[in-house]
């Protein structure tokens, strides 16, 4: 055989050769930036896993005082209860509040909100339900209706408590008036 011959056939070999390695090269570099796109994917999972654990963790060392007193001196008007006034007597706040006032025999929940009530501050309303009850049990000297309230802390931790009624004297056993 002639030496250009060989030489030309060892070109076009090494050519072919070049040409599969550059397609390889191509796949592999595509399959790389999917790799590199879901690892980003992946980091940015992570990164939210690490922020959401954090602030879990800050929830669960949360400092919280928040209690709740009943304000009925204010809630009278010419001799007739008319409203509830609740008065966050803790030390944080509480956000997001939410007083329920439900009555047996009334049917209905009369129901407050508030964004938030800092500490020493009250927030009141308009209730029928509680002037229902307060009136029902007016020869027991009532002190407060039942109620409930809901309410999360700044870190977002919810709370809720439940309130019996409460009066001065008890009610005779005997069932109610």
């Amino acid at each position: 055989m002639d030496p250009d011959w060989i030489s030309v056939g060892t070109a076009v070999a090494g050519t072919l050769i070049a040409a599969g390695a550059l397609i390889v090269a191509g796949r592999a570099n595509r399959r790389a930036d999917v790799a590199n796109a879901q690892a980003a994917v992946a980091n940015d999972r992570a990164q939210e896993a690490l922020d959401l654990q954090r602030r879990i963790d800050e929830r669960a060392r949360e400092f919280t005082d928040v209690r709740w007193e009943i304000d009925v001196d204010s809630a009278w008007s010419g001799g007739r209860f008319t409203g509830v006034a609740f008065r966050n007597v803790g030390l944080t706040p509480a956000r997001d509040v939410t007083f329920v006032v439900e009555v047996d025999g009334w049917g209905t929940a009369d129901v407050l909100t508030a964004e938030e009530v800092l500490p020493g501050y009250k927030a009141g309303f308009t209730s029928e339900a509680a002037a229902f009850w307060m009136d029902k049990n007016h020869d027991l000297v009532p002190l407060h209706p039942p109620f409930r309230v809901h309410w999360s802390s700044p870190l977002g931790n919810v709370v809720e408590r439940h309130h019996e009624a409460k009066s001065i004297f008890k009610r005779p056993s005997g069932g109610e008036k």
